[in-house]
């Protein structure tokens, strides 16, 4: 249970941060430790949302377009 809030607090952290493929991540994890976690389950549902949506995907390939150096 614990191991479910902290990943369901780290998603919301890096959510808010605009990581949202680390948020992603981290509420996939506090599902896993806890099925029954249904603030991460929808925040998690929002993002496969934007990822399918293509969103997601667009901020990857912007944020490696910025870091290009030429």
């Amino acid at each position: 249970m614990a191991q479910a809030q902290a990943g369901l607090a780290r998603g919301i952290t890096a959510q808010a941060a605009g990581a949202q493929v680390d948020a992603l991540f981290n509420f996939s994890q506090s599902i896993a430790f806890d099925p029954s976690q249904i603030e991460a389950l929808s925040r998690l549902n929002i993002l496969s949302t934007d990822i399918s949506g293509g969103t997601i995907s667009q901020w990857i390939l912007s944020d490696f377009e910025a870091r290009d150096p030429h």
